[in-house]
């Protein structure tokens, strides 16, 4: 994958939360950090760079620009093939 755009949100934090909201939300299926994970990316001023990057690569885990990897696969596809 490649690297985030300087002046990512979660680029600011300890790479602990990163890992706790960003994939260990969707790891433990718990909604409050999923929800925290999109909320940091909503606020992001590099939203728009981060969401195009992770329709392009597609990683197959974690939550990148708000979108779990089945928002992505609607968003890409239109469809709910996740």
């Amino acid at each position: 994958m490649s690297e985030l755009p300087p002046g990512a949100s979660c680029l600011q934090m300890p790479i602990e939360a990163v890992d706790e909201y960003f994939f260990e939300s969707q790891i433990n299926h718990a909604p409050a950090k999923l929800e925290m994970a999109r909320r940091i990316c909503r606020n992001c001023v590099v939203l728009q760079e981060c969401r195009s990057m992770a329709l392009e690569e597609m990683p197959e885990y974690g939550v990148m620009a708000g979108m779990t990897p089945r928002d992505r696969d609607r968003v890409k596809y239109g469809n709910d093939a996740a």
